[in-house]
């Protein structure tokens, strides 16, 4: 009942709170959703709506129906989220758990502009018997050029992929996809996040795996080692 995929202006009865005119609106055109379609919808916000704009750490929430879980079973969240341009803030995601007083967590947080393109993201949800909601916050940076999305929320079975092989990453997002790296503290012999080419001449490839020459991967310097 938590799930939506933004497909109607009703957005599935998700509230919206705002502190201003920065807030989580229902849109389709401003960008494609995630999957491509001149039709489909999602959530996003507006910096500069109308003046006076809202000033540089205004918020706006927007939060699920609340639903039950259990300590029986393993469930978590899956969504795509939009992050890009200039003057891009921060987003993150938070559990609530709806007791005598609502206890929120936040289990996911990222801030500044990714880039232009959905990026996938998981989180598991609580192994207790309780009723939860997910918030998800946007928070307004420094100026107007800038887009934070929502699409595709999916409540499911099962806990997130945790293991390398089961995740897909296209690096381009600066988190590097929450990966991580046993290098040697203080080495040079490091995993970096590199455009266009590696700086050691004629090595390394020319753009991404897909060809494109400002596409972003992963790659060691070897001469490091």
């Amino acid at each position: 009942i938590a799930s939506c995929d933004f497909g109607s202006s009703e957005f599935c009865r998700y509230d919206v709170l705002a502190e201003s005119t920065f807030t989580w609106t229902w849109g389709r055109y401003l960008i494609l959703d995630h999957t491509g379609s001149d039709y489909g919808g999602y959530m996003h916000t507006v910096p500069c709506l109308r003046q006076p704009y809202p000033p540089e750490g205004s918020q706006a929430t927007l939060t699920t129906v609340q639903f039950d879980v259990t300590s029986t079973t393993k469930q978590s969240t899956s969504f795509y989220y939009y992050m890009h341009w200039a003057n891009t803030g921060s987003f993150e995601v938070d559990i609530n758990k709806h007791k005598t007083s609502v206890e929120s967590t936040t289990v996911f947080s990222i801030a500044g502009s990714q880039y232009d393109g959905w990026i996938y993201s998981c989180v598991n949800l609580p192994e207790e018997d309780v009723t939860v909601s997910l918030s998800f916050s946007a928070v307004r940076g420094d100026g107007c050029d800038s887009v934070i999305a929502v699409d595709d929320v999916t409540i499911s079975d099962g806990t997130c992929a945790v293991l390398l092989s089961e995740v897909t990453c296209s690096f381009e997002g600066s988190n590097g996809c929450q990966y991580s790296s046993n290098c040697t503290v203080g080495s040079k012999f490091q995993w970096t996040r590199q455009q266009s080419r590696t700086p050691s001449d004629d090595t390394g490839p020319y753009g991404d795996a897909d060809g494109k020459l400002l596409g972003h991967f992963m790659f060691v310097e070897s001469s490091h080692g």
